[in-house]
């Protein structure tokens, strides 16, 4: 047996003298290169992000995604008031997905008060735990110490840790606990070889129950070993298995319904995937869901390709189906084939990284059964120079869309957090200053949850339950936002305008954003612009001087425009950026088009007998234009199948008024995604301009 690898070993006594001994044995020093190796790599990577990071921030700390504030804004709450909510004054919501996180940081701010680096360290002790479970995995493995470092190296960087580690939510927590449930599915499957003693019956039951309680997602490595358990008519144990894995999500369920709100959390519900009908075509094409995403990303091609090529060659080489090096990659398989299918991938590498640190320690642990070890010197032959290069070849080919993925991850990393810094952070920190205890509406709502204890209005439906629903029941409209606003006291409203479609844009009684925000370089944020509204024309007066007192106190990078610095209104709001032809500028929808027409800057004060000349390309046929002028309903338009695709010129009259003007264009309909472009569309709309012509006529 080659010489072991790390500090652990499941056959030496655990005294106490033993184990100092053991830890301050040089030897063992030694033996430990590749586990040292990886987790200082882990470490100094993470450090010197963190070091760039308070840099660039002016020593200030803040996560590159806006989520992870949602945790810890429910663990200061379940601290300070005992309530599970983003905030307090609301009550009890279900916007949380993972369980078991928001537990573990309220258990530390109980020991350290509430702050906002808590996750780091719990993510780094996650980071070194993974990477110790994994090194006692490949000792067990019998994997020389190169195949060791090779795996380590591979799970730190190809995950990646430090990324994890820094983006602050529960990824790194549930890598560990998927790894330590996948070594012990395997040895309770593999009925104990040797060199993989089975676990006590208590231990898979256990561990299953803290997966799901992790994350939602680890019922996909659970069903997997609950299936082969029922292969191996195992009644007892897949009994046991899938009652403590689903006994965390039903328990949460049950106390949820009880409070009003639905069995799942809202994440949940409103990311999750799911047919968009249950016709025979929306069927089809959702099953071939997991094959496209499997497609576009290609890390996830890879990593499947290398795990079933793995077990090939362990059949071809006669092993048992039923052994540990064949249920490691086999199940790992499994899972990834699961959530492909049922899950998302992607947003800042995160909800595939348990995925590649378990497939990482799977693909290293069967290698080292096809690989030879160093005592076999057959490896110094000529003829096992092909097989060795069509090894190398194929990890090489392995690790390329992996070196990608943490190259872009490490080129975002530092602006992610600046981006947060300069957005997120500095709205919580001006509600927090003047609205601390009122009524918010806002769409991002982490960083205002942890930093505030405002009444919050997620108007993106996460904690709130009744946007949910109108989300899902395709409901959400400017009624109800209109009733919501009441219903919540709102004093402000800062939001994206860019999401103002979800509920059919921007009321009219809002008007103009009294300020809007503008960050550089925008890399994570969903928006680099955040608008400012009073939700009723007598509240903008203290919007406008709370925002006026706030500004110096901006980094001198972000972009301040509206009423309250002296700069007018932009032209149109609402909307995608200009587009132009040969006929002047336009604009892609998505549901609706302000354009704000100021008396001067080329826009004269209207005679009583004017109108707007505009033109609006539709989509599709059926859909609706409604058009309103300062907030009041002036023409409806049904398009035909003979307008789809082409200009159709609209005059507009209207309650025209002596200061600015408002003209909206609100659309309903089906939205349509054209190929090689992401952003939902409903119509085009082009400038509109003043006209004279009488009216039933236009010619824009």
């Amino acid at each position: 047996m080659p010489a072991t690898q790390t500090f652990c070993s499941a056959d030496e006594p655990s005294s106490p003298l033993g184990f100092f001994a053991r830890v301050a044995s040089w030897r063992r020093w030694v033996a430990a290169w590749p586990l040292l190796t990886a987790g200082g790599l882990t470490l100094a990577t993470t450090g010197f992000f963190v070091l760039r990071v308070l840099a660039r921030n002016a020593g200030h700390w803040e996560y590159p995604i806006d989520d992870a504030y949602g945790h810890l804004a429910v663990a200061k709450n379940l601290v300070r008031h005992g309530v599970w909510t983003y905030s307090a004054p609301n009550g009890f919501d279900s916007g949380i997905s993972s369980l078991a996180w928001p537990l573990l940081l309220a258990t530390s701010f109980l020991v350290t008060g509430v702050n906002a680096y808590a996750t780091l360290v719990l993510n780094a002790l996650s980071a070194l735990g993974l990477l110790w479970y994994a090194a006692r995995m490949l000792r067990r493995a019998e994997a020389p110490a190169a195949l060791t470092a090779a795996g380590l190296l591979a799970v730190t960087v190809f995950t990646p840790l430090p990324l994890l580690i820094i983006v602050g939510m529960e990824h790194c927590f549930h890598a560990l606990i998927s790894l330590v449930f996948l070594d012990l599915a395997c040895r309770t499957l593999a009925r104990g070889e040797a060199r993989w003693p089975v676990p006590a019956p208590w231990a898979l039951p256990l561990v299953a129950g803290v997966l799901t309680l992790t994350r939602y997602e680890g019922m996909f490595l659970v069903g997997s070993t609950v299936f082969l358990l029922a292969c191996q008519r195992e009644w007892k144990k897949v009994l046991t298995v899938a009652l403590a894995a689903a006994a965390p999500i039903t328990t949460f369920g049950v106390f949820s319904l009880a409070q009003g709100w639905p069995f799942l959390p809202c994440s949940v519900l409103l990311k999750g995937t799911q047919p968009a009908s249950f016709s025979l075509p929306d069927v089809w094409t959702y099953a071939q869901r997991g094959y496209v995403q499997m497609t576009d990303n290609p890390h996830m091609l890879f990593l499947v390709l290398v795990l079933a090529i793995l077990l090939v060659v362990r059949y071809t080489r006669g092993a048992s189906g039923w052994s540990y090096l064949t249920l490691l990659p086999g199940l790992t398989l499994m899972g990834t084939l699961a959530h492909l299918q049922f899950a998302a991938l992607g947003w800042f590498y995160r909800y595939e990284a348990y995925l590649v640190a378990v497939g990482c320690v799977a693909v290293a642990a069967a290698l080292a059964d096809v690989l030879p070890h160093s005592a076999d010197r057959s490896w110094q032959q000529a003829a096992a120079w092909p097989r060795f290069a069509a090894w190398a070849l194929a990890l090489a080919l392995f690790g390329l869309p992996f070196w990608q993925r943490t190259a872009e991850s490490c080129a975002t990393l530092v602006d992610g957090c600046r981006n947060i810094d300069e957005q997120q952070y500095q709205m919580a920190r001006f509600l927090h200053r003047y609205y601390e205890g009122e009524g918010v509406a806002a769409n991002d709502i982490g960083n205002i949850a942890f930093y505030t204890d405002t009444r919050l209005l997620d108007t993106a439906g996460l904690v709130n339950q009744e946007v949910m629903r109108r989300l899902r029941a395709h409901t959400y409209d400017q009624a109800a936002m209109r009733r919501l606003l009441v219903h919540y006291d709102v004093q402000v409203i800062a939001v994206y305008d860019t999401w103002a479609g979800i509920y059919g844009g921007q009321l009219p009684e809002w008007g103009m954003p009294i300020g809007r925000w503008t960050i550089p370089d925008n890399r994570v944020c969903a928006s680099q612009t955040v608008s400012f509204y009073a939700p009723r024309p007598e509240l903008a007066p203290r919007l406008t001087k709370a925002l006026r007192e706030f500004a110096p106190s901006l980094p001198a990078d972000v972009v301040q425009e509206g009423t309250y610095c002296g700069t007018p209104p932009p032209h149109a709001l609402g909307v995608y950026f200009p587009d132009f032809d040969s006929e002047g500028t336009y604009y892609q929808t998505s549901h609706y088009a302000d354009f704000y027409l100021p008396p001067d800057n080329g826009w004269p004060a209207p005679p009583p007998d004017s109108a707007l000349a505009i033109s609006v390309r539709p989509r599709t046929a059926g859909q609706t234009l409604e058009i309103s002028v300062n907030g009041q309903a002036v023409q409806h338009r049904t398009f035909l199948e003979s307008e789809v695709g082409r200009w159709t010129p609209l005059l507009v009259r209207g309650p025209w008024q002596p200061g600015p003007n408002v003209l909206s264009c609100v659309g309903q309909g089906q939205t349509v995604i054209p190929p090689g472009d992401n952003r939902p569309m409903l119509f085009a709309v082009r400038e509109p301009r003043w006209t004279t012509a009488p009216a039933g006529v236009a010619s824009p």
